[in-house]
């Protein structure tokens, strides 16, 4: 649960105005976000989709990333201030608020963003309930072979 639990912290990390709006006034830190949330989201999705088939592992990570994920997208979009004041101005130029701008994101965070981890925890529990399927089913034909191999 590393992955899911780093890439949380640095995506909620990101989000503080301070460490935010500081992204925008330097280049480095504004690759270092990109940098730390990308290797943190290869790092989580290789974990998720290179999980042992029928490992709950994949599906509590999904699970995991997508509560997070809903709870910044949902703060962002149901918030009735900004939080960030260099959107003030930019947003404009696209005929938005800043809070407007800010409530967008979150939407957009909140939704496309956690469809894909919806999809991923489901792929993950149906692997695992596959698995479990194929175990009862070789349980339940493991007595049979063995009462017919005694005759």
């Amino acid at each position: 649960m590393l992955p899911a639990a780093a890439f949380a912290l640095l995506l909620w990390a990101w989000h503080i105005p301070a460490l935010y709006e500081a992204t925008l006034r330097s280049t480095p830190i504004y690759w270092l976000m990109h940098g730390s949330l990308f290797l943190a989201a290869l790092a989580l999705w290789r974990r998720i989709l290179s999980a042992e088939r029928g490992s709950f592992s994949a599906m509590v990570a999904s699970l995991l990333s997508l509560g997070q994920m809903t709870a910044l997208g949902a703060l962002l979009t149901l918030s009735n201030r900004s939080f960030y004041r260099v959107h003030t101005h930019t947003a404009q130029m696209w005929g938005l608020t800043g809070l407007q701008d800010q409530q967008l994101a979150g939407v957009i965070m909140w939704v496309p963003a956690c469809t894909v981890f919806v999809v991923s925890a489901l792929w993950a529990f149906s692997n695992s309930i596959g698995l479990l399927q194929n175990g009862a089913r070789a349980n339940a034909r493991g007595p049979r072979l063995a009462r017919a191999h005694a005759r």
